[in-house]
């Protein structure tokens, strides 16, 4: 919206023909927003389709731009049904931080940033990549309390060597 009835519209539908044969309930599968990022919104979303070309996204990280050509998944991290299930997040300048599943062995929860493209998704970070029997057997140090501070993020996060640390 731009504030006004006549500015006030959709931007894409999530369920688009091919998708969920009906719209899972409202409480369970709605976009859960992240943040913004200059003219960009970060969200988070799982598409499912019960028709041909059968798929399951699992729950990734999704931008858009305000159109619906602009609104897609930046990138399946965790492809199938996976999900890398953004935890924490927080937006610095243009770019989206956030604490998610990377597809490795074994698993790992660690830091990344995204610019809202595949290309620019990355790992920022592969703070314990010792399996953590407390946390399943996966590894990585499971980043939280995201926090921006000027032009940084703290976040807390666990090394097998040092416990909890800043």
């Amino acid at each position: 919206t731009d504030g006004t009835p006549a500015g006030t519209h959709g931007v894409k539908d999530l369920y688009e023909e091919g998708s969920a044969s009906s719209p899972p309930s409202a409480s369970t599968q709605r976009p859960k927003t992240l943040g913004s990022a200059g003219d960009r919104v970060f969200f988070y979303w799982r598409e499912i389709h019960s028709s041909p070309p059968y798929f399951d996204t699992g729950f990734e990280i999704w931008v858009s731009d305000g159109t619906a050509g602009g609104t897609h998944v930046v990138l399946d991290m965790l492809p199938g049904a996976n999900s890398v299930g953004p935890t924490e997040m927080v937006v610095l300048g243009d770019k989206l931080i956030f604490s998610g599943w990377k597809n490795s062995s074994p698993v790992a929860h660690e830091l990344f940033a995204s610019d809202g493209t595949a290309v620019g998704t990355q790992l920022l970070a592969d703070i314990n990549p010792i399996p953590i029997a407390a946390y399943g057997g996966t590894s990585g140090g499971h980043p939280e309390q995201l926090t921006v501070a000027g032009d940084r993020v703290f976040f807390v996060a666990w090394s097998n060597v040092r416990g909890y640390e800043l």
